[in-house]
């Protein structure tokens, strides 16, 4: 069987340009934004914006109590005010959901998280991972420990329960780099650290 040169080397170099277009397709989709972080895939009205507020829940599951409303009841009532309230996010401390079962998380979908407008992001908590739910919550939403920009911020979500509230890793090298980069951007003007326990850094 005869090859021909000239066509094996032009056909070497299509491949090399297709391998090239499919790592830039790729490098480009693994960028993740603010909006892959959030528990509602929602992004944010605007995404510079000089000032910002948002509002800060944790243990929104409610009462350990099996015939308590799932979400809180407290937290369902005040949902007309809370869309009221123009935030620009809604910020969880965890323990969103009770057993962390598929059921948990489809109730807590329906009942809250699609009934805002805006992201909700969350700091992973114990509950939300207990009975072996890591699985199911990593598939629905993604990375347990996280940051991004937000105007003059930057927002830092941390996983407690990712080794027994030490951070250590990957996820301490988030950490670390996201510090001293924001450290030195003076353009940064409040860095916020989101978690569910107290942490532990080794020296």
């Amino acid at each position: 069987m005869r090859y021909c040169r000239s066509c094996l080397l032009t056909a070497g170099r299509e491949i090399s340009v297709l391998l090239l277009i499919m790592f830039l397709i790729v490098s480009c989709s693994a960028k993740q934004t603010p909006q892959d972080y959030s528990m509602n895939k929602i992004g944010f009205r605007v995404t510079d914006p000089p000032a910002y507020q948002f509002l800060v829940a944790g243990h929104i599951y409610g009462s350990h109590n099996e015939a308590a409303s799932r979400p809180a009841a407290t937290l369902l009532q005040n949902l007309p005010a809370i869309q009221q309230m123009g935030l620009d996010m809604i910020v969880l401390l965890g323990d969103s959901v009770n057993d962390s079962t598929l059921e948990d998380y489809q109730n807590l979908e329906v009942k809250f998280l699609d009934q805002l407008g805006i992201p909700v992001f969350n700091a992973i908590g114990n509950h939300d991972i207990r009975n072996n739910g890591r699985s199911i919550y990593e598939e629905r939403y993604g990375p347990t420990y996280f940051t991004f920009r937000y105007g003059p911020a930057q927002m830092i979500f941390l996983d407690t329960e990712l080794n027994n509230c030490s951070i250590v890793g990957e996820q301490r090298d988030m950490l670390e780099t996201t510090l001293l980069e924001a450290s030195q951007d003076s353009s940064i003007e409040q860095i916020f650290g989101f978690m569910h326990k107290v942490i532990f850094i080794e020296q």
